[in-house]
């Protein structure tokens, strides 16, 4: 399934990476366009920084 990498998935970032196991923790981003094709794990708060907490 597409990924929409967008400000709702900014909590993504803060899950601790050396827990990520199984399938269910990959993926790729299909949008935005600047994103797509960046993997999930692979994103981090710079992606997010326009963002609003």
């Amino acid at each position: 399934n597409p990924i929409k990498c967008e400000c709702s998935i900014h909590w993504i970032t803060s899950i601790d990476r050396s827990r990520w196991r199984g399938p269910w923790y990959t993926g790729e981003c299909k949008s935005p366009q600047e994103l797509e094709g960046k993997e999930l794990k692979d994103l981090n708060n710079s992606y997010f920084q326009h963002c609003r907490e």
